[in-house]
């Protein structure tokens, strides 16, 4: 049987989002009808479902600071990496686990909160008698009760919309319905009223800038304890000047814009300078 080029072409196969031409189809698209899902949208205009998620988020972005000016300035960031006495720091995906693989003498789980105006000083996850332990569904909503909300509370923030990440104890039906009693709609989260991109580490402040700003700060007195590494952690995002926080701020805003003209696809320049 005789093949050529054609045979292997596949026509229904999500094309990435290039091109003005889709970006007027997914405007056009959302203008017929707004209350469609990204997934049916996705295969409808023939774009990848990534590709149309995260330049649907964009635009919502940027339609709410249309809206309300300073409504980047009252998103309150939040993620989670993992430190090591080695220097290393997993951005992505970095607080899941296997509890026989945790080596609570090398390693530290940390969460953090990042807003226009402060930081929400940085979390270790540990158990009743001080030991790093990993982070799980219950930790992590223990965190929210007993400490997050605390924080906000005492820096008297009006309104606040909470963002995380995607990872599995993130999305949770508990999580989610805490998150709610707490912020009502204002959650950018998996299966939230604001449905965060995934893989989208090229738009969260946290790993776009925070955690490789810390990094490049802790280790420079090799600490040899995770004691001492814990309390430069705090110092150096303590120490954090407002004006580059409302600078990383202006950025995702940039970020933004870039991702709408992108058609969604991933940064691959950098555009943020210290």
């Amino acid at each position: 049987m005789n093949h050529s080029l054609s045979d292997s072409i596949r026509p229904n196969r999500p094309r990435p989002s290039h091109g003005e031409q889709n970006i007027a189809a997914i405007a056009e698209s959302v203008h017929e009808d707004c209350r469609e899902s990204i997934r049916n949208r996705s295969q409808h205009l023939g774009l990848t479902y990534g590709t149309t998620w995260r330049h649907h988020f964009a635009s919502w972005a940027l339609e709410k600071l249309q809206e309300v000016p300073a409504f980047s300035s009252q998103i309150l960031f939040s993620d989670e990496a993992h430190f090591e006495l080695n220097g290393y720091v997993n951005k992505q995906n970095c607080c899941i686990w296997d509890e026989e693989q945790f080596k609570e003498n090398q390693e530290l789980p940390v969460w953090c909160g990042l807003l226009a105006d402060g930081i929400i000083r940085p979390y270790i996850f540990k158990n009743d008698v001080g030991e790093n332990v990993t982070v799980n569904d219950h930790r992590y909503r223990v965190m929210i009760t007993d400490y997050l909300m605390s924080e906000i509370e005492a820096r008297d923030h009006g309104c606040i919309w909470f963002q995380q990440g995607g990872a599995t104890f993130h999305s949770s039906h508990q999580l989610i319905n805490l998150l709610r009693e707490h912020f009502g709609k204002q959650i950018i989260s998996r299966f939230a009223p604001v449905d965060w991109p995934s893989r989208s580490c090229d738009i969260t402040p946290l790993d776009f800038f925070l955690w490789g700003y810390v990094k490049s700060k802790v280790h420079t007195d090799n600490p040899a304890s995770t004691q001492t590494l814990e309390q430069n952690i705090t110092r150096v995002i303590r120490q954090l000047p407002v004006e580059i926080l409302e600078r990383v701020i202006e950025n995702w805003t940039k970020r933004m814009n870039h991702l709408r003209r992108s058609r969604g696809q991933h940064l691959k320049e950098i555009i943020f300078k210290k």
